[in-house]
């Protein structure tokens, strides 16, 4: 081994340990509660997919009582509309502020940072079903570096690593898909859920606790499995038109990080929020 292969692996072993260092931190910061399952419908959305999640859930209710209606992408509350609940409330409130009109790509991204919607993350985390965004990002930003440094590693220990030929073709490769396994060991859940939130996941998936026939049924589809469980194909097209809204939503967030508030925490940052796959806004899927 030459300079370069040692160099490689100590970078490698780094970041390997900032990864699990990383991890530690994270459970070490869950609270030590009983951490009680989602207690309603928007609860169960934002543990299955954030905010987004959420958004899409009570859009879909109000479209289906009535309270909203959805014409070529415009979205009109109904006169006299109220809302049972704060999201709903934060909705229609929306809708008021654009002159009672506006498109749900407008709409979906202030919702889902909007401060209602912000508080069940937040009551997630400190029942334990959920680890803080500020724990969470440098927690996948680790993770995302030490899978690069495995890649480049490994890139440099093939041109310039003085070893022989079936090293290279069969030793380096496997060590360096080894060392990023390791690292994938310790990487965390997209979604923010920490291990009893992933559970309860589960347990909702299976014993779907919230469902309704009639009105309110795409709803809590929608909050158990996201827009794959949407069958209307009307009512699937408005919400993925919202989806392109996620960036603004990201943006948001970030600005409001920047000038000190918690404003949109759980919507943005790192891909792990609104963009990070609609994994931990979006409501893409499950």
């Amino acid at each position: 081994m030459n300079l370069a292969m040692w160099l490689t692996l100590a970078a490698v072993t780094g970041s390997l340990v900032s990864v699990w260092w990383a991890h530690h931190r994270a459970l070490a910061s869950v609270p030590r509660v009983d951490a009680a399952p989602p207690r309603n419908v928007r609860e169960a959305a934002f543990l299955g997919g954030g905010p987004g999640r959420v958004a899409d859930t009570v859009f879909c209710l109000l479209l289906e009582d009535g309270r909203l209606r959805a014409d070529h992408g415009r979205v009109t509350a109904v006169e006299g509309a109220h809302g049972r609940e704060p999201v709903e409330r934060e909705l229609l409130h929306l809708c008021a502020a654009d002159g009672g009109s506006s498109s749900w790509k407008s709409l979906r991204p202030r919702l889902m940072s909007s401060a209602p919607v912000q508080r069940i993350g937040d009551e997630l985390a400190e029942r334990g079903l959920l680890f803080r965004p500020e724990i969470h990002r440098p927690w996948r930003r680790a993770t995302r570096r030490h899978l690069w440094i495995c890649l480049l590693g490994y890139l440099c220990c093939l041109i310039l690593g003085d070893v022989s030929l079936l090293v290279r073709l069969l030793v380096l490769p496997l060590a360096a898909l080894l060392l990023a396994g390791l690292g994938l060991l310790g990487a965390p859940d997209r979604r923010r859920r920490t291990p009893r939130g992933r559970l309860e996941t589960e347990v909702l998936r299976i014993t779907k606790p919230f469902a309704v026939t009639g009105v309110g049924a795409a709803s809590t589809a929608v909050a158990v499995g996201g827009l794959l469980a949407v069958g209307d194909a009307e009512l699937k097209g408005e919400l993925v038109q919202g989806l392109a809204g996620t960036e603004l939503a990201a943006a948001h967030s970030t600005t409001s990080a920047v000038s000190g508030s918690a404003e949109g925490a759980w919507c943005g940052g790192d891909g792990g929020g609104c963009s990070g796959g609609c994994g931990g806004c979006g409501g893409c899927g499950g």
